[in-house]
């Protein structure tokens, strides 16, 4: 990265990391295998090859999302089962990100083995790897587009989705 980049989040999984930079690009390196941002394994960090700017980056362990800054989700690398959600044919990787249809007004994301997940203001969403229930959709059949989850039962009108605040750093001074 160049000299006095602000790194604001940093995110890995798997041999891949990725950083965020204060200007909303995306750096990463590590392994590259499934094709995420780089054409080859790099051992220090590379710029993501895009002109969109972001706001948050999750690293899985063959593929990345992040949130841009206009809310939208976007995804990149492995698409084994469906969890860049971006296209029906879960054969073909993305070495770019690209959006995520039909997700906007993200606040957080996460992508995992396989597995790709977003919050919006009134719902949240998972696509992906789904063979044990892990997307809460219903099913156990993978979801090559994103599927708005349910409320729980009994959850009534009420019912919202939230996340954690995001991890702060400090100077380890209260």
């Amino acid at each position: 990265m160049p000299e006095g980049t602000i790194i604001t989040a940093i995110s890995s999984s798997g041999s891949t990391a990725m950083a965020l930079a204060e200007d909303g690009a995306v750096w990463s390196w590590g392994d590259d295998t499934d094709s995420v941002g780089h054409s080859g394994s790099l051992n220090t960090p590379a710029p993501v090859d895009t002109e969109t700017r972001f706001t948050a980056v999750s690293s899985g362990s063959t593929h990345a999302m992040a949130i841009a800054r206009d809310g939208t989700v976007w995804t990149w690398g492995s698409n084994t089962h469906g969890q860049l959600g971006r296209t029906p044919d879960s054969a073909n990787p993305a070495n770019r990100p690209g959006q995520v249809p039909g997700v906007t007004g993200a606040t957080r994301i996460g992508a995992g083995t396989g597995v790709s997940t977003a919050i919006t203001a009134d719902a949240a969403w998972a696509w992906g790897l789904n063979g044990h229930g892990q997307l809460g959709i219903g099913t156990t059949d993978d979801a090559a587009k994103p599927i708005r989850t349910t409320a729980p039962d009994g959850a009534g009108p009420g019912f919202h989705y939230t996340a954690a605040a995001p991890a702060t750093t400090g100077t380890g001074t209260p």
